[in-house]
């Protein structure tokens, strides 16, 4: 048995956003392939959060010069 994790990134003007989706089998699935999938999407969630933290940061303040990436 497997299961499929999808994750999509959406870039708004909040910052990052994700929209995971953990897709298994309707006959079954292994425990230990869920709770693998549940924690890589947990992981990815902590990334996304983290990464709008530094984002945030990085951005300007009134009268600074820009920023350039």
């Amino acid at each position: 048995m497997s299961v499929t994790i999808i994750i999509k990134v959406i870039h708004t003007d909040k910052g990052l956003v994700l929209d995971p989706e953990i897709q298994a089998p309707t006959n079954g699935h292994c425990q230990h392939e869920m709770l693998f999938a549940t924690g890589y999407v947990a992981a990815a969630i902590e990334t996304v959060n983290e990464l709008n933290e530094k984002f945030s940061e990085l951005e300007n303040k009134p009268g600074e010069k820009k920023h350039v990436y």
